[in-house]
């Protein structure tokens, strides 16, 4: 994936709005990025190398359900079982980053909402989210 571009995040707690940075790398290709935030309208740009585009996320303004974890230990330790939680996060952000080079086509499907729950202020964390990574023939 970080052939495609990378996300970086402030998340600075208090904050009105956090700051979503999708960068792409300087010696990358140009990237296709098509994305909405919760159930607004999908905006499409294209990245060029060495480019950002910040994505402006509202902290606190959904929960997302967090399920069952069960930790498995190293060997001689007890099991651990987390039940399920519900966590304050930012819309979801639904992301396709496509990258047309020969011979071939990369795509990444992200599903992402952030957090500060559990991390220091301005750190984001990650909850309820996915990455997909596709490659297609170019032909």
């Amino acid at each position: 994936m970080s052939a495609l571009g990378t996300f970086a995040g402030s998340c600075p707690r208090g904050g009105r709005s956090w700051t979503l940075r999708f960068a792409v790398p300087a010696e990358g290709a140009t990237d296709t990025l098509s994305y909405s935030v919760g159930s607004g309208a999908r905006m499409t740009v294209n990245v060029n190398p060495g480019d950002s585009v910040a994505i402006k996320l509202t902290p606190n303004a959904t929960r997302t359900r967090e399920p069952v974890d069960r930790f498995v230990p190293p060997e001689g330790q007890g099991r651990g079982r987390v039940g399920p939680t519900s966590v304050l996060t930012t819309l979801p952000l639904r992301a396709v980053i496509d990258q047309g080079t020969e011979p071939q086509i990369l795509r990444a499907d992200v599903r992402l909402a952030l957090s500060t729950i559990g991390g220091e202020s301005g750190q984001c964390v990650l909850v309820g989210s996915s990455v997909n990574a596709y490659s297609y023939p170019n032909s």
